[in-house]
């Protein structure tokens, strides 16, 4: 007797503690891409690149999830140098937006975000690049301000990291407007 109610109390803390570890949310992410070639020569062309995102979050309890944050950045890269040189001046940065949602159980919910754009010119034979590159995306979801599901397009840490700052899609359109009247 005394062993069948050791091992009840045994799994009653490890359905509780494991109950307390499941993430009540599913995240998935799905990049939609374009990419538009346009005039430029032989030598070299003008590409505009864009990508928005659509983003699936579901909640996988019975209870109501509320408060849940979505901080979501699509990571692009500005040059204006050669990208052969080693002492290259690129910024990468975040352009994106948070948005909190609530959640029913059992619901699923999809965002689509605003697109973010990248206009550069690339040549066909030195391999220079001037202007702005998309390299990458991320999609953080957080509950009471804790990071509960991530995805990160490439898996790498400096995408991660570029997530910390997210700038302002309003930011992003003013610098395209900027450089078109340049």
């Amino acid at each position: 007797m005394k062993r069948l109610i050791t091992l009840l109390f045994f799994w009653g803390t490890v359905l509780s503690v494991t109950a307390q570890m499941v993430v009540p949310v599913q995240l998935d992410v799905k990049p939609v891409s374009r990419k538009r070639a346009s005039g430029g020569g032989f030598y070299y062309s003008n590409v505009q690149t864009g990508r928005a995102l659509q983003i699936t979050i579901q909640n996988t309890s019975p209870k109501p999830v509320p408060g849940v944050t979505v901080r979501w950045g699509v990571v692009k890269t500005r040059s204006r140098v050669y990208s052969s040189d080693s002492q290259r001046n690129w910024r990468e940065r975040a352009f994106g937006a948070e948005e909190k949602i609530d959640l029913k159980p059992r619901e699923q919910k999809i965002i689509e975000t605003a697109e973010v754009g990248a206009a550069r010119e690339e040549s066909h034979v030195d391999g220079w690049m001037y202007g702005e590159k998309i390299i990458g995306h991320g999609v953080q979801v957080l509950i009471d301000d804790k990071v509960v599901a991530e995805s990160y397009v490439p898996a790498s840490p400096a995408i991660k990291k570029s997530l910390e700052k997210i700038y302002p899609l309003e930011e992003e359109e003013g610098d395209r407007k900027r450089k078109s009247r340049s």
